[in-house]
Formats: C-alpha cells, structure tokens, sequence
C-alpha cells in the first residue's frame, strides 16, 4: 500500500521504466527518497541501482530503506578509500564489503532489490561477474567438505594461513577442524 502522494510518482516512474523513458524526481526531502524508492522497487520487475553522492549519504539512505521496506534487500556497494596506483592498500573491510555485494548481485533474489552506491564507486573498475561467481565457496551444517580443496579455496583467494586466527581474511587448520575469520565479519 503506498500513500496518496506516493502513487502517481510511483506510477510515473513504472510508465517511464516500461517506455525506456528517463524520470528525474527533484527536491525530494531527506529520507523520503528511501520511502518512495521502496515503493517504486516493489513495482518494478527489475533491479533499481541508486547512486548518492558520498558514503554518509548511501548509509543514511541504505538505515531509511531498512526502517520505511524492510521487506526489500537492500545491496551497499561503497567507493574504495584510496586512489589507483596508491602506495596504501584499499580497506580490507571495504574489499570484503564490495566482493560480499557483487556476489550477492551474482544470486537471483525473490525479494524486490535496491542497490545503493556512490558516484566514485560507479565510476570505478569491478570484476568480471565470472571471476565474482567462481571466487565464492558455499557449505552448510552438514555437508562434507575436502579440506584440501577449501584450504586452496581459502588461499587462492587472498586468506593467510597462520597458527590461531585473529584478524578477518586468516585461516588455521588443525586436524579436521578449520578455523575462518571471514573478512566481512568484526
């Protein structure tokens, strides 16, 4: 249900998505853009990509949608913190945060879904969706699971294999049993 205000944009933007046409929604005030984008995602068929202009913006944008829909899966996909070329390396946190959106992008969702970023994190260079889908490792309670082939898994994509496991991207391995700090995880 949406309210009456909300109808007619909603309606508007469904005309413009079905013709192909561009509509621009202007001075929209604060946290009322995340109520309208709820709506207009759960119309839609597809995918909406909205791009804010810096990170405070995105996280404000990403808390509203999840208090007006939460309902609908909402994907943040952050800038990196440094420029190319940069002697510093990029946030192992913000890597974590960027490759857990883009294999969530990779997975067909049931859900209607948003995906928010910022207009230096358009601009900037992604992976190929093969090289997403073939770095991911799925395991559930139960499964059996070669040790070798995920010790590789783990290694092949940038994990360090140490004795006891305190910092995200570390693995341990003792006997059977195999210690994983997920780098998306505090």
């Amino acid at each position: 249900m949406t309210d009456k205000t909300v109808t007619p944009i909603v309606q508007k933007l469904s005309a413009a998505e079905n013709s192909n046409l561009s509509f621009q929604i202007e001075s929209v005030p604060e946290g009322y853009d995340a109520y309208i984008l709820g709506y207009c995602a759960k119309s839609f068929t597809q995918d909406i990509l909205y791009i804010l202009r810096e990170d405070v913006r995105m996280a404000a944008t990403e808390d509203a949608l999840q208090f007006f829909h939460p309902d609908i899966e909402v994907v943040s996909f952050p800038a990196w913190d440094c420029l190319p070329y940069d002697r510093v390396s990029p946030n192992p946190e913000i890597v974590a945060h960027r490759m857990t959106s883009l294999g969530r992008l990779c997975t067909p969702s049931d859900k209607p879904r948003i995906v928010l970023t910022t207009v230096n994190a358009f601009m900037q260079r992604i992976p190929a969706r093969e090289m997403v889908q073939s770095a991911r490792f799925t395991a559930k309670k139960g499964d059996h699971i070669d040790l070798k082939k995920l010790t590789d898994f783990l290694i092949a994509n940038g994990f360090s294999r140490i004795g006891t496991v305190m910092e995200p991207s570390e693995f341990a391995s003792r006997g059977g049993i195999i210690d994983i700090f997920p780098p998306n995880s505090s």
